[in-house]
């Protein structure tokens, strides 16, 4: 269905970078990638179409040139062609990433740290692939000044493609080409198992890092992507960071938190302390004992089956979403 646009550069990423003609310079439509990840995906695309057969590479942190942040920390710069609503979409989307996870944004006034997230209004809204080493940049420019926007890009920039590329995709949502722009099909290609590990964990149609429905479409009132299970057809993408999201990032970058040590994060002049006992899947705010309460995100997070999905546990489910999982008054509730 057609919708009328509340910023005129385009609501979202794929209509805000075409307008902003940088869409042909980025990998699946937000992705800058280094020469080095450029020839990878190149020569994987030559070999994809030429039936080579490849030797099976070492884990996903070393795979399609993608390597991950030290010490789980992301030192970051804002430049002042930053707004300030986008410094807050970013800031935001930062401590969607960090506040169940092992990962810590800070600040750096300076620039002085070695490996730098430049965070600026160049063009668009896209980010570099991973940890380049040295300068990188993530761009938050017109348009993209929200925090979903945001959260998006972070992902990228801590070494997550889009979902709808991994290798089992074709089982799960349909990729209607005849409705994409020429330009952008083989931006619809997906990674081939041994290049990508998803650490067991089930397809995620409401990840923040999953294309929408009419992404790169020609008619817009026509869907590019078609869950083949009609219960997710209103519902590919996310403004949040989602449950699975979180799980893979953990696992991604080998998250084991200290059951003792409370963490903090920096994120601008702000620091959080958490002294909540972590887990692997990190905990919410405690609930009052006794009560049967779902987190604020959970009706969106339901609605792409979290209360069965593949990889998330019961207790899990009790922890975040008991109500809309229909668990309470169940063991303990």
């Amino acid at each position: 269905m057609e919708h009328d646009h509340l910023n005129p550069k385009g609501d979202y990423i794929d209509e805000i970078n075409k307008k902003s003609k940088i869409d042909e310079k980025l990998f699946q439509g937000d992705i800058y990638l280094d020469e080095l990840q450029g020839k990878i995906i190149i020569d994987e695309l030559k070999e994809e179409l030429e039936g080579i057969n490849r030797t099976k590479r070492q884990a996903i942190r070393d795979k399609e040139g993608v390597r991950l942040w030290s010490n789980h920390t992301v030192h970051y710069f804002v430049t002042t062609t930053l707004s300030e609503d986008a410094r807050r979409a970013f800031l935001r989307g930062a401590e969607m990433w960090s506040k169940d996870t092992c990962i810590v944004f800070r600040e750096d006034p300076s620039a002085a740290a070695h490996d730098l997230l430049v965070v600026q209004a160049k063009n668009g809204c896209w980010s570099n692939l991973g940890k380049l080493g040295s300068l990188q940049h993530i761009s938050l420019a017109d348009g993209c000044e929200t925090s979903s926007i945001a959260a998006h890009e972070i992902g990228h920039t801590l070494g997550f493609y889009h979902t709808m590329s991994r290798h089992d995709r074709d089982k799960y949502v349909f990729v209607n080409l005849a409705n994409i722009e020429e330009k952008w099909r083989s931006q619809f290609a997906w990674q081939r198992e041994e290049d990508n590990d998803n650490f067991n964990l089930g397809y995620d149609y409401g990840s923040i890092m999953h294309y929408r429905a009419s992404d790169a479409a020609i008619n817009r009132q026509q869907p590019t992507l078609m869950p083949y299970d009609k219960y997710y057809r209103e519902t590919l993408g996310s403004p949040f960071v989602s449950f699975i999201d979180v799980l893979m990032l953990n696992k991604l970058y080998g998250c084991d938190i200290s059951k003792d040590e409370p963490r903090s994060t920096t994120l601008g002049s702000e620091t959080r302390r958490i002294t909540q006992p972590p887990t692997t899947f990190a905990p919410p705010p405690p609930m009052q004992k006794n009560k049967c309460e779902d987190r604020p995100e959970c009706p969106i997070h339901i609605a792409n089956g979290f209360c069965y999905r593949k990889g998330i546990t019961y207790e899990q489910r009790k922890t975040y979403c008991p109500r809309g999982c229909h668990l309470c008054g169940s063991r303990g509730f």
